[in-house]
């Protein structure tokens, strides 16, 4: 069995890439390794898209390194001019999404249920090697009813899980990933989550108990 034949990358153009999907349905998974910039990415579509009318959600399914929400959940959200704004989260208690697959699987499914209709963006984990990644490919393009398979990838690199991606009967788009992405390290990967936890308690409030009050 020889392999699959490359498929060709598309150049990194947003506003040429919010052409091609909204020709091939409502629902796109945004897939491949970390730091390849698909948060950015996912971004500047919703930002284009929206300039265009069309009501655009997302939801941040990567619970190590969210593009939006915080850290340890996954979380829906609807672009507004200032970015954006998060209207739902399932918390998953972990960062791992690579061995917490199954509830990281059913914590997006349960927000794709709660979100309104409109154009969807799923902003995926960067899992892409091993079962991990087989797994959370297949299970969230069958359990979303995704349409197309947005890959970006760097042009020294083949697809990952190329079978798989083959397999899925979908529409498969490669891209190459912006020239300027590059990934990040653990200690760069902490100091965005603590700046994530750090926006949210801002807003927070301070409770006080006295314990001998407590029964």
């Amino acid at each position: 069995m020889t392999d699959p034949a490359p498929l060709p990358l598309s150049p990194y153009c947003p506003s040429s890439l919010a052409e091609q999907l909204l020709s091939g349905g409502q629902r796109i998974l945004l897939f491949g390794e970390t730091g390849v910039g698909k948060s950015t990415l996912t971004a500047e579509l919703a930002r284009i898209l929206s300039e265009r009318g069309l009501s655009c959600f997302c939801i941040a399914a990567d619970p190590g390194s969210p593009g939006f929400g915080l850290p340890g959940t996954v979380s829906l959200g609807q672009w507004r001019e200032s970015g954006w704004q998060v209207s739902a989260f399932e918390a998953l208690c972990t960062l791992d999404a690579g061995r917490f697959r199954l509830p990281l699987l059913s914590a997006v499914s349960r927000l794709m249920q709660k979100a309104p209709l409109g154009l969807m963006l799923i902003d995926a984990p960067g899992v892409v090697r091993g079962i991990a990644g087989s797994e959370l490919l297949t299970g969230m393009v069958e359990l979303l009813k995704i349409d197309t398979v947005l890959v970006l990838n760097r042009h020294s690199k083949p697809l990952p899980l190329m079978n798989e991606l083959l397999s899925l009967g979908v529409r498969i788009l490669p891209v190459h990933a912006h020239p300027e992405v590059c990934r990040p390290g653990q200690k760069t990967r902490a100091h965005k989550r603590t700046g994530q936890w750090r926006t949210y308690l801002a807003a927070a409030d301070d409770l006080t108990l006295d314990l001998a009050d407590l029964h």
